[in-house]
């Protein structure tokens, strides 16, 4: 299945990450994480996944079940997140401007090997 990997990234800091690979110093590999693996709050990031990263909502689109929310994190980096619509009214969703918590575990993260 792979061991815990604690890798430097540009975009989004230091990411923990479950791999095979046997990186190198200096070497670079893109990090998918699929946006459903994301979980987004208003709260402090959760402390049962091991990445946490905070951002600002710059778009969100309304897909009937689900919520697609673009995230701006500090580098300008922009993640995007997916969301289980839970409630029919509008009180929950999370608005552009407002800053929230996003977590992942390492397990999400698809270290791909160029």
């Amino acid at each position: 299945k792979g061991s815990l990997l604690t890798l430097r990234t540009e975009e989004a800091g230091t990411v923990i990450v479950t791999s095979t690979l046997q990186p190198v110093a200096g070497m670079t590999v893109p990090i998918p994480v699929r946006p459903e693996k994301i979980r987004i709050s208003s709260e402090a990031a959760s402390t049962d996944l091991a990445n946490a990263l905070r951002g600002e909502i710059i778009d969100v689109n309304y897909l009937g079940d689900l919520s697609a929310y673009q995230v701006r994190l500090p580098s300008g980096a922009v993640i995007r997140v997916t969301a289980a619509n839970l409630v029919r009214s509008g009180t929950g969703f999370f608005q552009p401007g407002q800053r929230v918590s996003l977590s992942f575990s390492p397990d999400a993260c698809i270290v791909l090997d160029r």
